[in-house]
């Protein structure tokens, strides 16, 4: 495998992504910028990401980095980007799309 440019990673999936994060072809932190240009990108058009946590991500993908330096047994999918559903409980977001008595609360449970 390999990556001829960081654009060619938003179109990887996600086992694909994880073997070039875990290959040092490139870092997580690359594979989060990628995506989050993409998402500037198309997001104005399509309004697929209501609420984009870019320097979250940006910090988890560095942690992942890290952990990726560190450590070589990792988790299958190791520093792979994802997406949420709105209407998870996400521990200081607000779901803007909840239903009725639980819209405008945001999570509270601890995600590790």
């Amino acid at each position: 495998m390999n990556v001829r440019t960081t654009s060619d990673l938003w179109r990887m999936g996600a086992v694909e992504l994880a073997e070039v994060i875990r290959s040092g072809q490139a870092s997580s932190r690359e594979v989060i910028e990628a995506h989050l240009r993409r998402i500037e990108a198309v997001n104005p058009v399509v309004n697929a990401v209501v609420v984009v946590l870019a320097e979250q991500a940006v910090q988890a993908a560095e942690a992942a980095d890290r952990r990726t330096a560190k450590d070589g047994d990792l988790p299958r999918l190791h520093g792979v980007p994802f997406t949420v559903k709105g209407s998870w409980a996400t521990p200081g977001i607000l779901e803007a799309l909840k239903p009725g008595r639980m819209q405008g609360h945001g999570g509270t449970a601890e995600v590790s």
